[in-house]
């Protein structure tokens, strides 16, 4: 009876060990999955024209838990509303939202699936503009409206969106998302497009707060060219 008792011991040790060793693991590979993701976030930063503020996102709004997005950086790093915000995932740049609400450490931001949030956009290569707007859920596709009935025949799925640069808020030339659908009435006086956006809000985790649309960072001109 003792030795088998000794025995059960024995192996529940040897489970206990095995388990932990799979922690450490799991821990390791995470570790530097990590890393990889703030490689590239860091990456981007520096690549990245206009002055800007990196964040995580930290939260949702529990006043508005559907929309909201919670940062953590406020009016103490500089955060200012309305404030562009844009982030860095699979491989491409894309719009996240605006700023709509700022503390100390923290702020709010509005994200582009809200139904209130209006972008003004154009297609990336015909450059028809339109208005870019949410339908409240991030699992809905999100609308372009108001472009001319003339897009018709240059319209297609799988069509890039940007910002326009059009308004106080976004810089021109930040992807949106890519044309899902197309909607053309004769009655109507423009027709609408549904699109797939870019962000996976889901997998949203890091942001950059663009300070200012229209002043990039300038480009150090060496002594002696400037003027030439």
């Amino acid at each position: 009876m003792q030795e088998l008792a000794k025995l059960r011991a024995e192996h529940a040790e040897l489970l206990e060990r095995v388990a932990r060793y799979e922690r450490l693991e799991w821990s390791a590979a995470e570790i530097s999955r990590e890393n990889i993701r703030l490689r590239e976030q860091l990456d981007f930063s520096e690549n990245l024209n206009y002055r800007h503020i990196p964040a995580k996102l930290i939260g949702r709004d529990p006043d508005n838990l559907f929309s909201a997005l919670v940062i953590n950086k406020g009016s103490y790093s500089g955060v200012k509303r309305d404030m562009a915000v844009i982030a860095w995932q699979g491989g491409s740049q894309a719009l996240v939202g605006k700023v709509i609400q700022v503390r100390a450490f923290e702020s709010l931001v509005m994200p582009l699936y809200d139904s209130s949030l209006l972008v003004a956009s154009r297609f990336a290569i015909s450059r028809y503009e339109g208005i870019v707007e949410g339908q409240g859920n991030p699992d809905l596709p999100l609308r372009m409206r108001f472009i001319p009935k003339r897009a018709r025949d240059e319209i297609s799925r799988g069509d890039l969106i940007v910002s326009s640069g059009m308004g106080e808020v976004y810089p021109p030339e930040i992807n949106i998302g890519r044309v899902s659908a197309v909607f053309f009435h004769e009655s109507e006086i423009s027709m609408e497009v549904e699109l797939e956006p870019l962000i996976d809000f889901s997998r949203l985790e890091y942001v950059f707060v663009i300070e200012e649309k229209n002043i990039e960072l300038s480009e150090d001109v060496p002594s002696g060219e400037s003027g030439q």
